[in-house]
Parts: C-alpha cells; sequence; structure tokens
C-alpha cells in the first residue's frame, strides 16, 4: 500500500484518546488509529450518499440527475450495510 506521510496536531485530549485505543486494541502506531477514523468516516459519508441516492430513486429522478451519482456505484457498500 502506497502512503504519504502528514504531520497533524490535535487536542491533547484526542492525543490521549488515540494513544489508549493504540494501546486497548493493540495497534501498531497512532498512524492506525487514524486510518481507522478515516476509513469509519468515509464509510458514514458513504452511506449517507447512498441513502441520499436511493431516495433519489424513490422520487423517480431524470437520468442526469442520476448521473451525479455514478462515482458511488461499486463503492463496496452492500444494500444491507445501508
Amino acid at each position: 500500500m502506497l502512503a504519504d506521510k502528514i504531520s497533524i496536531t490535535l487536542p491533547q485530549h484526542l492525543n490521549q484518546f488515540a494513544s489508549d485505543y493504540q494501546a486497548k486494541h493493540h495497534l501498531k502506531s497512532k498512524s492506525e488509529v487514524i486510518a481507522l477514523s478515516l476509513k469509519m468516516l468515509e464509510a458514514q459519508h458513504l452511506e449517507a450518499c447512498y441513502r441520499d441516492m436511493e431516495s433519489a430513486l424513490a422520487k423517480k429522478t431524470s437520468q442526469n440527475e442520476l448521473k451525479l451519482w455514478e462515482p458511488l456505484l461499486g463503492e463496496g457498500l452492500d444494500h444491507e450495510d445501508w
């Protein structure tokens, strides 16, 4: 997996939470904690997009409007996930 190195500044309580979470879940680094957090945030975002798409389909939107949702196709979420 390719990775980019970044530097972030966190409030002290979030930094402590990341350290505690890392230790409790036996993660190798805080980077894994942050990556896991971002994956969860991404999944929440995709779920919201799928809900919006389902709503749009229910309203029988035009084909042009449906093209706006094409980037979401194949994102890997099953219907049961949303």
